[in-house]
């Protein structure tokens, strides 16, 4: 799961891609040439995309209120669609989609599972709080910088 905290007006978010394999809302990957997004080969702070889905609940679930952290919303299977948000600079974000020990200040890669993960070398990506929540869920809030 992904909050934007503070995003630039007017951004278009791609929806053109599909999943290349499961994952869930608010995992960080990359564009392929093959129309897919997957989770990058290699650390990277460049060309990432927070992925998300269109909070459409189906089936039995289709006629109650959800919470936004219910599986339906969140787990997004092999090839459904899917939107991809790039990560600009000057926005900031909330995301539960992390792993390791951050502090504030430091520094967080993407890493090969999708996740942030924190690095010593200076990256795009500055963690400013690791106490943050969203719905009673943990997770941590960092800047996109130039």
């Amino acid at each position: 799961m992904y909050r934007v905290l503070q995003g630039n007006s007017g951004k278009v978010a791609d929806a053109t891609y599909v999943a290349g394999s499961a994952m869930v809302r608010g995992n960080l990957v990359v564009k392929g040439t093959d129309g897919e997004v997957n989770f990058p080969s290699a650390a990277t702070d460049k060309n990432v995309f927070f992925v998300g889905k269109e909070f459409i609940a189906t089936g039995v679930n289709g006629d109650r209120d959800l919470p936004d952290y219910d599986d339906v919303f969140e787990e997004i299977a092999e090839g459904e669609g899917v939107v991809a948000e790039r990560l600009e600079s000057g926005e900031r974000y909330f995301t539960t989609a992390c792993t390791g020990t951050f502090t504030k200040g430091s520094y967080a890669n993407v890493g090969t599972a999708g996740l942030l993960v924190s690095t010593t070398a200076a990256t795009r990506f500055l963690v400013t709080d690791t106490a943050a929540t969203d719905c009673g869920h943990a997770g941590i809030a960092f800047s996109v910088l130039d």
